[in-house]
């Protein structure tokens, strides 16, 4: 699916305490919708990050995972009942009796040439009372939109615009990609973190006040993430915000702005002193 330095799998120290910590993490999220004996089929395991929080959070939980990557697989195999080192498509035919409760795919979809086409080779998977749990990054969150009117998209190690992302998702194209694959949405969280908070330095950029206030005040702006369950049978969406944006954020802005600015004159001033 694609490819990503293998350091980049380690975990750093209590990395599972961070995660249950934090109310607007995606894998917190998960743990919270799957209840306590629940078979599950973790896709694009990774380091085995996510097993590690359900069993902190729902003990009896049963957990399977797939990983492409080797490196990854090594890392997250000890703590799966069961591991596949290779793709979803090609699990052994004995993986699908009976099928999972839930399948899951954080931070999947974004790696996926066909989105679409993946998720409907998970039918074999799922039966009318399973669900899919999918989280992605929103393309649309605030501090991308400020960097795009500033003509800046910059791929990053890590975040909304990681570089070894192949498709981008906002609310109407994931709804639109989900409904292709003949699922239904029943409920959508709606991640929000500050927009000053993430990966971006939005504070690098002239942002006018109003677009700041603007953006601060709209919930897709706001929202670094969405969590979808999905399932076979119709479904109203239920939409649901978790975590938050910025307290004060003109003033945090501008704060910000003048801090980087300050500390851009000091380190001239410091290198002006040497070369005297």
């Amino acid at each position: 699916m694609f490819t990503r330095p293998e350091g980049s799998y380690d975990l750093p120290p209590h990395a599972v305490e961070a995660i249950l910590r934090d109310p607007a993490n995606p894998l917190l999220q998960i743990a919270r919708l799957v209840p306590d004996g629940a078979r599950v089929l973790d896709v694009g395991a990774g380091n085995g990050l996510l097993a590690q929080v359900l069993r902190r959070q729902r003990p009896t939980v049963v957990i399977d995972g797939v990983e492409p990557s080797g490196y990854a697989a090594g890392l997250a195999a000890p703590h799966y009942r069961r591991f596949h080192h290779g793709y979803a498509q090609d699990l052994p035919p004995s993986w699908r009796e009976p099928r999972y409760d839930f399948v899951v795919l954080a931070d999947v979809m974004e790696h996926v040439p066909d989105p679409v086409g993946f998720l409907r080779q998970l039918d074999g998977l799922i039966d009318a009372s399973s669900r899919i749990l999918l989280t992605v990054p929103n393309v649309a969150f605030g501090a991308v939109r400020i960097a795009l009117l500033n003509g800046d998209f910059r791929y990053v190690d890590s975040g909304i615009l990681e570089r070894t992302h192949l498709r981008f998702f906002t609310r109407d194209t994931l709804t639109a990609a989900v409904t292709e694959a003949g699922l239904h949405m029943e409920k959508l969280l709606l991640l929000q973190r500050g927009l000053l908070a993430g990966e971006i330095a939005v504070a690098r950029y002239r942002v006018g006040i109003g677009t700041l206030l603007k953006l601060a005040r709209d919930d897709l702006a706001l929202t670094y993430q969405f969590l979808a369950v999905l399932g076979k049978a119709p479904a109203t969406t239920r939409v649901e915000r978790v975590g938050g944006g910025d307290r004060h954020p003109v003033l945090r802005y501008f704060y910000l702005r003048h801090f980087r600015h300050m500390a851009l004159v000091r380190a001239l001033s410091g290198l002006w002193r040497k070369v005297r």
